[in-house]
């Protein structure tokens, strides 16, 4: 069969590996459908914090998010024939050891991780071959394609669990980014703001060729100040006057964002965004502005409103205006660029991300 092995950092090979003979106690699995997570990247790279300590050694066949369908049976099987969809634990026992022997095959200790640690050979080829008491029925309602993924959920749900976590519960989100929203929203995000720092750095070159858009001025400093000789107190009081020129339009900014959170409905934006797809963009271009939403502030507000029923394209606009324009820099962009190139920069960002929508919307998607 053919088979995904990495033999050691950026050395992956896709090679004929024979078929061993099937054990009494295991299945062989046709592999339907796999994942490719950051941990099999990072196996491959040799950045994973587990190949530097020795856990994981090559070569190992990685992959360890899939799903598939029974080819064969071990004579001892009961649960499974051929023709079953399958999906299997994260983990193969050892089966001899006390924890094993207690019936606590997670707590085993000698416990080999599919694709992993100890590695049981992973699933990025034809076929796997799995212990019967690894080996889960998939259910007529789940696709092979969705059941790829029951590892990673089955993380989410342990952690939902271990914690008890209510459809109310107010929890915190840490660490997420523009992946949360999927591939095609984080590819849009990157293609879209590169394309955007392109544009305006072109258009200052050919507008301003022999003139400064820039105006720095506003920031130099007063002979009277920062002369206190300890470097502490001039640090302080560096702040207080940051505070006190940025302090209230960031508050106002925080504010307008949680009563934006708090009280509107997601549905009504994502109809608002969604059915009517020239309109939906253009809004979605003109509301981030007034809003404190930073690159990593917008996911949240997206993911559901994509969820929702949001266009892409919408959301595309959305990503560009809310860490564009986000109060707590306009300030000092103001004062930077004047009036007058303050109102371009404005006008730029909105008309580039409405373009930018109806682009993604009406050509992409």
């Amino acid at each position: 069969m053919k088979a995904v092995t990495v033999y050691g950092p950026r050395d992956m090979r896709i090679e004929d590996v024979p078929m061993r003979p099937l054990k009494r106690d295991e299945v062989l699995v046709r592999v339907a459908w796999t994942g490719i997570c950051a941990t099999d990247l990072a196996i491959y790279t040799g950045e994973s914090s587990f190949v530097k300590s020795g856990e994981i050694r090559y070569p190992c066949r990685v992959g360890h998010e899939w799903s598939g369908i029974v080819e064969e049976v071990g004579e001892s099987v009961t649960k499974f024939k051929k023709g079953d969809r399958v999906i299997t634990d994260n983990g193969v026992s050892c089966g001899e050891c006390d924890n094993c022997k207690c019936g606590d095959r997670f707590g085993c200790t000698e416990i080999m991780s599919v694709g992993t640690i100890n590695c049981w050979d992973g699933c990025y080829a034809e076929y796997m071959y799995m212990p019967e008491c690894h080996t889960y029925p998939l259910a007529d309602s789940v696709s092979l394609e969705e059941a790829a993924l029951a590892e990673p959920l089955s993380i989410a749900l342990g952690a939902v669990k271990k914690y008890e976590i209510r459809p109310d519960t107010t929890v915190a989100v840490i660490g997420t980014g523009s992946i949360a929203l999927g591939a095609a929203a984080l590819t849009v995000r990157l293609v879209s703001c590169f394309f955007c720092g392109v544009a305006a750095g072109l258009l200052i070159r050919f507008c301003y060729r022999n003139k400064p858009f820039f105006d720095f001025s506003g920031f130099e400093e007063r002979k009277s100040r920062d002369v206190h000789p300890n470097p502490l107190i001039r640090l302080l009081k560096n702040i207080g006057r940051n505070f006190k020129a940025t302090g209230p339009w960031f508050l106002l900014g925080v504010v307008l964002s949680v009563l934006f959170q708090r009280y509107v409905p997601a549905q009504a934006f994502s109809r608002l965004f969604g059915e009517n797809e020239g309109f939906g963009v253009l809004m979605a271009a003109t509301v981030g502005v007034p809003l404190y939403a930073c690159g990593g502030g917008t996911i949240p507000l997206l993911q559901q409103w994509l969820w929702n029923g949001m266009s892409m394209g919408s959301a595309a606009a959305f990503m560009i205006t809310g860490p564009a324009t986000k109060i707590t820099n306009l300030g000092a962009l103001k004062i930077v660029l004047g009036i007058r190139r303050f109102a371009l920069y404005l006008v730029f960002v909105i008309l580039f991300s409405l373009l930018t929508g109806l682009f993604v919307d009406l050509v992409c998607f």
